[in-house]
Formats: structure tokens, C-alpha cells, sequence
């Protein structure tokens, strides 16, 4: 089920004012770090993910409840660190990574912010040496059934406010 979001509660993004901090590409999307905040023992990290095919992709990414590969972050201590919780984030819809299970349709050009979300995270996680984006992502034939891909995107070196 998706999340309607007001304009007061619409997270902001730096994607109108200036560059992303990391970029990365794979399985025909554009992979941008907006922004990573700290809130007490959570952190959250912003990525815009953009359409670069010439037809709709369905994009997925996979939290704690679900059985599939998740995205992580690795810190100093070299530990990975599973991501709580996911949305992604259309226009005024957040959706729960639970609801999309079977991804959502991007179209081309369009691009979506993915929100991770890892809870509990020490002070050990002031500098992340890798975040290790795991997209899946879908394409519909003809004959209506889909064709996965997923691949590692590792994003390096980043520091936490």
C-alpha cells in the first residue's frame, strides 16, 4: 500500500541543487547518492535511481522482511549492516519496499528516490566504506511475465554527518 505524502512531510532533495555526492550504473539505471542523515542510532540514505532504457523497468529493492539479497552498508569495523526498512518514492507516493515486492514501474527517463532505512547503527558508523545497492530489476514481455536482473552496486568511502 502506498503512502500519500503531503507537501510538509515530502522529503527534500539536493537533486535541484547541484550534483550527487556518488554515481554508479547498472542494469540500465543511473544510481545517484543524494544524501545520508543521522538521527539518534538511525541512519537514513537517499539514492535517486533514474530510468536510462528506452522502456519501462520495474524497479525492486528488497528490506529485512523479505528473504532476497538486501542492500547493505559496511563500516571502519568492516561489519555489513542490513537495511531495516525501505521506500520508494514517486511524486507524492511512498511506497514500503514490502508493497513492491514486484517492483515499480519507472518509466523511461523518469527517476524514483529510494530511502534506506538502518536502524540502530553505532557511532562506529560515522564514515561508511561501502554501501552495497542491491536493485532488482524487472522488464514485462509480450506474453506478460517478467524477466528479473539483479546486480551489486557498490557505492565507496562515504562520510556521515
Amino acid at each position: 500500500m502506498a503512502i500519500q505524502l503531503g507537501t510538509a512531510q515530502s522529503p527534500t532533495s539536493s537533486k535541484a541543487e547541484g550534483k550527487p555526492l556518488l554515481s554508479a550504473k547498472a542494469l540500465d539505471f543511473q544510481f545517484n547518492l543524494d544524501r545520508v542523515e543521522r538521527s539518534d542510532k538511525n541512519l537514513t540514505i537517499f539514492v535517486w535511481a533514474t530510468n536510462k532504457a528506452e522502456y519501462t523497468q520495474y524497479l525492486a529493492f528488497y528490506d529485512k522482511a523479505s528473504r532476497y539479497a538486501r542492500t547493505t552498508i559496511t563500516t571502519r569495523s568492516d561489519t555489513p549492516v542490513e537495511v531495516d526498512q525501505i521506500y520508494l518514492i514517486q511524486g507524492s507516493r511512498k511506497t514500503p519496499s514490502a508493497d513492491a515486492y514486484r517492483g515499480i514501474p519507472v518509466e523511461p527517463g523518469s527517476t524514483v528516490t529510494v530511502q534506506f532505512i538502518f536502524r540502530n547503527t553505532s557511532s562506529d558508523n560515522a564514515f561508511i566504506s561501502k554501501l552495497n545497492l542491491i536493485p532488482t530489476v524487472g522488464t514485462r514481455s509480450f506474453i506478460r511475465t517478467y524477466r528479473w536482473n539483479s546486480e551489486e552496486v557498490p557505492l565507496r568511502n562515504i562520510s556521515v554527518p
